[in-house]
């Protein structure tokens, strides 16, 4: 009774079309993240299946109806194969349906795109393997974590960084003195349990410890070496609960706190800083592919193994610019090597680990050479 009321409700709140859907050279799986793909496709030639209730087609219900195949798999085919695509691509890359799509439709050419990291990704493949999983073409963020999709999904992987960071090119304006510590934060929910790590309950507390932790002491940090102190504050809407977070666990309100706007994006905020900290976020990996001194507290490994830093890469505990170990020296040794190394040290250092880390591929040239071989339509500028 509540899978059906879910379904209704999935339904009712949906806007309805009636017209059966027009035929467009690409359809995009999943309308979140699809704006992103604008950046290089003629949106004339692109249609979106939208598959989060945003909208619903009654014409495709019908075909599910009248064949006796009632599932979202058996709508997604019926509507890929209305449409009649050459190329279905998504921005979500652990949308588990589309992995099927390949051996449900049509004759199509599938392109996933990774959005985010992955905590846990081995374990969320061994939950759902299948042999029927192919995506033609995976972009993802390293060869590393190209290697755990391999073994799961057949298909070709571009080890080409993040699409996001790739489009955003690299500011070479002055720096200011400044460390700028990327937030991570997410409201408090009023369960005992903010997520769950291999079957164990990780409370909310316990998650932030890494943020109890660290901000004082970077802050007593920027205060001891003439650093101004940045909190670039997370894309969460409740932003006075969030400062409020930050101030209680710096201690002061001796920090600037940074938020995003129409002018100012993460991509702008990391290159405009000197010193970038951050601890296991996807704008932290970007950071350093953008070429900026960023410095790993990778701290949360301790009840996760997967965010130990650069995973799956395997690297040592601590190195040149990152710890996994919550430890004051280890903290005080990595600042102080990020703050003070040349920067022909740091870029020999750099370029040592970053390919592990994320690759990066300026304004996504495997990604544009790919769709002009699948004679995807594009901008007028490409």
């Amino acid at each position: 009774m509540k899978t059906f009321l879910r379904r209704f409700l999935f339904v009712w709140n949906a806007q309805k079309i009636w017209a059966r859907p027009k035929q467009a050279s690409v359809l995009i799986f999943d309308r979140c993240g699809s704006n992103n793909f604008f950046f290089y496709l003629d949106e004339r030639y692109v249609s979106i299946l939208d598959v989060r209730g945003e909208s619903f087609n009654f014409y495709i219900l019908l075909k599910c109806l009248l064949t006796f195949r009632i599932s979202r798999k058996y709508y997604y085919a019926f509507y890929i194969n209305s449409v009649q695509p050459k190329v279905v691509m998504t921005f979500i890359d652990n949308n588990w349906p589309f992995y099927s799509l390949k051996k449900m439709c049509r004759p199509i050419t599938t392109v996933l795109v990774q959005n985010g990291l992955r905590a846990n990704l081995t374990e969320q493949f061994e939950s759902k393997i299948s042999n029927n999983y192919i995506v033609d073409f995976m972009f993802l963020f390293n060869k590393n974590i190209g290697a755990i999709y391999s073994k799961n999904l057949k298909g070709t992987i571009f080890g080409s960084g993040s699409f996001l960071n790739n489009y955003h090119l690299v500011s070479n304006q002055n720096k200011d003195k400044s460390i700028l510590f990327i937030s991570q934060y997410r409201p408090k929910n009023d369960s005992d349990v903010f997520l769950f790590v291999n079957g164990k309950s990780i409370s909310y507390d316990e998650f932030y410890l890494t943020e109890e932790f660290l901000l004082n002491k970077l802050s007593v940090y920027c205060d001891q070496n003439g650093f101004r102190f940045i909190v670039k504050a997370s894309n969460s809407e409740d932003v006075e609960e969030q400062y409020k977070f930050f101030k209680e666990k710096i201690g002061n309100e001796n920090f600037d706190f940074l938020t995003q706007n129409k002018n100012l994006n993460g991509y702008n905020a990391v290159d405009q800083a000197q010193i970038i900290v951050g601890v296991d976020s996807t704008l932290t990996y970007e950071s350093i592919a953008r070429g900026n001194r960023t410095a790993f507290f990778t701290l949360r490994s301790a009840f996760d193994p997967s965010r130990k830093f650069a995973w799956p890469a395997d690297y040592p505990e601590s190195g040149p610019f990152w710890t996994n170990k919550m430890d004051v020296s280890e903290l005080k040794r990595v600042m102080d090597y990020i703050t003070q190394a040349s920067d022909e040290d740091w870029e020999t250092t750099r370029l040592k680990y970053v390919k592990d880390v994320m690759e990066y591929d300026p304004e996504n040239s495997q990604f544009v050479s790919l769709m002009k071989e699948l004679d995807v339509p594009l901008k007028n500028n490409l």
